[in-house]
């Protein structure tokens, strides 16, 4: 099968980046093998000439299975299951007459220990993935959609199975909300009694990954035990994709349960029912992203409770889910790429939507750690509502921005609610309703949801703190593969794909980090750029001289609107330019037409940028360029002529670029023109912060 990958390309417009409407197409050869359901075996060379299946029975009596013998491996017997799955027993722990036949079919032994302990003396034997890396675990079979016959076979000592339901969503009588507030002005109680839960200190060996390709994917901590699961990706060229599931203990360190799925899987929420919440994600155009499935562990039991698609029959982005959570009381919440989310309840093999709202499409809610309100933003506003009542309690407006891909975060104290939209973050106090602070932040990589360690500290992106209080990039904590969070305990997962990898719980923020900020503040120079600076204008770098004055005339009324002076000189400078970039191969078709059916064009690119030089050194930097993300075209106007038009300099980029209120003294190791650069970093290893 040939399937065709379309990327869509990220165009750079005042500073936020804009999802085009138009697709780069390649071509991805790979041909795809089946995924036959259950699990694949890699078998040791020593298995011994086909043996007839027979009862075998542990020396206490009260275990017994049907299996075939394959070797003896020193102490430790293997046998096959007419399941097909490998069980390795202690010679010692058979019966006596089973010890003797065992004995007498024995061959040379190979090497392969394996020293998990079981309830039943029966163990799993440890075997390799279909990617032939390490021990993966039982396996579900493939759910690319509802509709699958076969039963999910248990993990473990195989007691549970799952129900393997498929769920049918219900919208009749759902009630439409509209984000009309009950009052003009927010203010939430303060939540003081939350209470953190404690890890101890140290590191969780996590294991060994299969290959280079296998990836931690994404990581779900249970609401109210020490339980975490981890989903890993294991996607080698030309060979089906599987998700690997480890589920942990974090206080003893041990892994619970494992096993693995057909189709790669992203964790969206653990429930305190043990209900694990997973979506499925597209890989080459294969997958259901419409897809979530409802995952139980049950001892050593990893299965399938149900399978579930929430926009069944809706199309585009309202057929992506992106985000979803589960409520004390069993209700779930999902939200889609077009930003419709919806409450559902479960009624037997049922999912009845409750009610449903319209939220700014592409953003992310956020839920407190009680599960009593919920933080959305929709388009240059952002509302909270309360989810016991389904009512909102009311919205703040963001000052006529949009923000692009915004992320809420609301604090566990119900005392701050943050909307992180690419480059930019707005804070509100809830118990006032004002709003706070905006602090320009710059481009954070990391997918990870933004997290209120506490009134003053803000995590971005999983690794960057920010000081809400005095705006300042405070530290970055890099090397981690996937960063979640127990609580305000930071889960960081470390290692490389040749080494076993580890989870590293670390308190933020850490002390050195605190100890580094008392010292910063009392630098009189440590801020270069705040209100009431001296700022000088250097147009020169706009090709075109006819631009230059009215270029400079924008850049003046935004100064001086953020509090700045403007002068012929200063230590800051901020300077404008333009500059001829490459021609671009991108890709354009009609609203509604097929991806694939996308054309190819030429367009010149042309970059307009700003930077503040501090001393000599570029300390902030913003661009954008000319290529449009969408275009309108006149009655008889071709594309190319339509494009003809852009292939100019797009100078509104320095009217409606936002420009930052702060900046600090750069690090001395921070990169010229980092507009994300932290006072301090510290890299995250399997010995703890370095």
């Amino acid at each position: 099968m040939i399937s065709r990958l379309h990327l869509c390309e990220f165009l750079r417009c005042n500073r936020q980046q804009t999802v085009a409407a138009c697709h780069k197409r390649m071509t991805n050869f790979a041909a795809w093998l089946s995924w036959t359901a259950g699990l694949l075996l890699v078998l040791s060379s020593s298995l011994l000439p086909a043996q007839e299946s027979r009862t075998w029975t542990d020396a206490t009596g009260k275990f017994k299975i049907e299996a075939k013998f394959v070797s003896l491996e020193g102490t430790k017997v293997t046998l096959l299951q007419t399941s097909g799955e490998e069980i390795e027993i202690d010679l010692s722990k058979l019966s006596p007459g089973d010890r003797k036949h065992a004995q007498d079919l024995a061959k040379k032994a190979s090497e392969n220990p394996f020293q998990v302990k079981e309830t039943s003396p029966f163990a799993p034997k440890a075997g390799k993935s279909s990617t032939g890396g390490s021990p993966a675990g039982p396996s579900m079979p493939d759910r690319t959609a509802p509709g699958g016959t076969e039963p999910a076979p248990a993990a473990g000592n195989g007691t549970y199975t799952g129900r393997d339901a498929q769920l049918t969503s219900s919208v009749d009588g759902v009630t439409e909300l509209l984000l009309t507030p009950q009052s003009d002005k927010l203010a939430l109680p303060r939540n003081d009694a939350v209470v953190d839960r404690k890890l101890p200190s140290r590191g969780i060996a996590l294991p060994k990954k299969a290959n280079f390709f296998e990836k931690a994917n994404s990581m779900l901590v249970h609401s109210s035990k020490p339980e975490a699961v981890v989903l890993y990706h294991i996607a080698p060229p030309g060979q089906s994709p599987i998700t690997r599931v480890v589920v942990l203990n974090l206080e003893t360190g041990k892994i619970t349960a494992q096993g693995q799925v057909p189709n790669l899987y992203t964790g969206v929420a653990y429930g305190s029912d043990g209900l694990i919440l997973v979506r499925q994600v597209e890989h080459h155009g294969k997958g259901n992203k419409g897809l979530m499935e409802g995952w139980i562990v049950k001892g050593k039991d990893l299965a399938r409770e149900w399978s579930w698609e929430p926009a069944k029959g809706q199309s585009g982005r309202d057929e992506e889910l992106v985000w979803g959570e589960i409520l004390p009381d069993g209700r779930v919440l999902t939200a889609n790429e077009g930003g419709k989310i919806t409450c559902w309840k479960t009624e037997g093999d049922q999912m009845k939507a409750l009610w449903r709202l319209q939220a700014q499409g592409s953003s992310r809610p956020d839920v407190t750690r009680d599960g009593k309100y919920m933080a959305i933003a929709a388009d240059k506003q952002c509302a909270v509502m309360d989810l016991e009542s389904g009512e909102v309690v009311a919205t703040v407006p963001t000052t006529g921005r949009h923000l692009p891909w915004p992320r809420m975060a609301i604090s566990a104290e119900h005392s701050r609610m943050a909307c992180f939209g690419f480059d930019k973050i707005i804070v509100w106090d809830l118990q006032t309703g004002e709003e706070i602070r905006e602090i320009a932040t710059g481009p954070i990589s990391g997918g990870a949801a933004p997290l209120w360690l506490d009134d003053d500290f803000l995590l971005l992106g999983g690794h960057l703190l920010v000081d809400v209080k005095n705006q300042l990039r405070l530290w970055d904590y890099t090397g981690a593969e996937m960063t979640t969070f127990y609580d305000r305990t930071g889960l960081f997962v470390v290692g490389g794909p040749s080494q076993s990898s580890s989870l590293i719980p670390i308190a933020l923020p850490h002390p050195a980090a605190k100890n580094f900020l008392a010292r910063a503040l009392q630098d009189p120079n440590l801020f270069i750029l705040k209100e009431g600076t001296q700022v000088a204008i250097d147009v020169s770098g706009i090709q075109d001289a006819a631009q230059q004055a009215a270029i400079k005339d924008k850049l003046t009324a935004k100064l001086t609107q953020r509090g700045f002076v403007v002068g012929t000189s200063g230590s800051i400078i901020l300077k404008a330019s333009t500059e001829s970039g490459k021609s671009e191969k991108m890709s354009y078709r009609s609203f509604g037409e097929a991806p694939w059916n996308a054309k190819e064009y030429n367009v010149q690119s042309y970059i307009s940028r700003l930077k503040f030089v501090w001393n000599g050194k570029d300390v902030w930097e913003g661009s954008g360029n000319n290529i449009p993300g969408f275009l309108s075209l006149s009655k008889d106007e071709t594309i190319e002529q339509a494009l003809k038009k852009h292939e100019k300099p797009n100078y509104h980029f320095f009217e409606h670029c936002e420009i930052p209120k702060l900046l600090t003294k750069p690090a001395e190791n921070a990169a010229a023109g980092s507009s994300t650069a932290a006072l301090g970093k510290s890299t995250v290893t399997i010995s703890g912060l370095q």
